[in-house]
């Protein structure tokens, strides 16, 4: 689902899906409605350089919740927000997803929902879970740390797959952070690790890899050996903790 939001519209609007769009913003995301479910697909960067902009508009911000992120990821999504949740429903499952950039407007999505009421509406989501492919950290590092910050009821999965030597998940590196509570596929050079310790981080970075290990084919061609892997069964169980 992730992959299909670089690729021509067409396959998602035969699909069904509405797409929501700023191009002031370079923000474009798609919501596909099923009869038991929705997504949430999110773009990442394109190459665009308000894209790029926007991704190095470092300044924190701070939300309704009272967490302080990103500014620039916030201005992104805020761009486009307004024409998505009129059309989401509470009631059926949601799956928000996202490369790169669109992984940390997917971060911002669960962040605003965590306030539903506050965002219009008038009862809790049933179920949200999110899956993020390489983002950039969303969290400003110095801010009074909350165990809990996307911590709430209905919200069951906040997965955040990263190649190990993927630069974009590891940035921006001075002032921010990934949130506590998010649990981490590492897909490193000698096999999949569920929440690798820092140690391990650094051991596995290489540097010549560190674009390419960004791209979302990559990601594809990894997630499709994982899911033929062991290891899959220990994730889902790490999950329903």
């Amino acid at each position: 689902m992730a992959q299909s939001a670089y690729e021509p519209d067409t396959a998602l609007i035969a699909a069904g899906a509405l797409k929501f769009e700023n191009k002031r913003t370079s923000t474009v995301a798609y919501l596909l409605r099923q009869a038991h479910r929705q997504w949430l697909i999110w773009r990442g960067t394109d190459g665009s350089i308000k894209d790029w902009i926007h991704n190095l508009a470092i300044i924190p911000i701070r939300t309704r919740g009272g967490s302080w992120i990103h500014g620039g990821f916030y201005l992104a999504h805020r761009s486009v927000w307004a024409d998505i949740k009129k059309e989401l429903d509470p009631k059926k499952p949601l799956i928000v997803v996202g490369h790169s950039l669109g992984g940390a407007l997917a971060e911002c999505t669960v962040l605003r929902l965590k306030n539903a009421k506050k965002e219009g509406f008038k009862k809790r989501f049933t179920q949200i879970d999110m899956v993020a492919f390489g983002k950039p950290n969303l969290f400003f590092r110095f801010q009074r740390r909350k165990k809990a910050e996307l911590s709430f009821a209905g919200f069951k999965t906040h997965l955040s797959v990263v190649n190990s030597s993927d630069l974009v998940a590891r940035i921006p590196r001075f002032g921010y952070r990934p949130a506590l509570n998010q649990t981490q596929l590492w897909f490193g050079p000698d096999g999949d690790i569920i929440d690798p310790e820092t140690a391990v981080k650094r051991e596995h970075w290489d540097l010549s890899s560190s674009i390419t290990d960004h791209g979302i084919k990559g990601y594809c061609s990894r997630m499709k050996s994982f899911c033929d892997s062991s290891i899959v069964a220990t994730l889902s169980s790490k999950m329903r903790e």
